[in-house]
């Protein structure tokens, strides 16, 4: 679904009044937090940064979500929290809780648009540390994807070793459309 065809305006578009997120409530697309029913952790990771990429380059703003299990196998992913700018000049975005009921079962951010001071078609070394140190935290390796500016969409998988940056990274998409 492209920008416009979620009914977002120019302004919108373009980062003025309302967010992806205020729009979908707006809307009564569901209760704003969790889009989707899928089979596996890898759908659900594709269909929201294939989501919500689009917005995040055009705004040059990271978002990051996370990707949640019912009791019953069912997954959904959440709409993502934007960077607030808080850590200075890296603007890195923070994974929202999953609903009540559900388990954290993987998170997703977006690298927002190309800058030539960051290489944003890989995991940063925070975006590593973080998703070790947070794995670490729960007690329960969860794997971390990204989407980048050229819509690759990449899966890190934690090795839960405190401040490591050790991975295995995978690419899911060379290149995915953005809609």
């Amino acid at each position: 679904v492209s920008a416009a065809g979620m009914g977002l305006t120019a302004l919108q578009i373009a980062g003025g009044v309302g967010s992806v997120a205020s729009h979908l409530l707006r809307r009564g697309r569901g209760d704003g937090r969790r889009r989707g029913d899928f089979q596996t952790l890898t759908d659900a990771a594709i269909a929201a940064m294939r989501r919500f990429n689009i917005e995040s380059i055009r705004r040059n703003r990271e978002y990051a979500g996370s990707i949640c299990e019912h009791p019953d196998g069912r997954l959904i992913y959440t709409i993502p929290n934007e960077a607030d700018g808080s850590i200075g000049d890296n603007d890195s975005s923070t994974p929202c809780p999953c609903p009540t009921g559900t388990t954290r079962v993987g998170t997703y951010h977006t690298h927002a648009a190309y800058d030539p001071r960051y290489d944003s078609e890989i995991f940063s070394r925070a975006d590593r540390i973080n998703a070790n140190n947070r794995s670490l935290a729960t007690g329960n390796s969860v794997p971390s994807f990204v989407a980048t500016p050229t819509g690759r969409i990449r899966r890190f998988d934690p090795a839960m070793i405190r401040d490591s940056t050790r991975e295995r990274v995978t690419t899911l998409r060379r290149r995915t459309p953005i809609p």
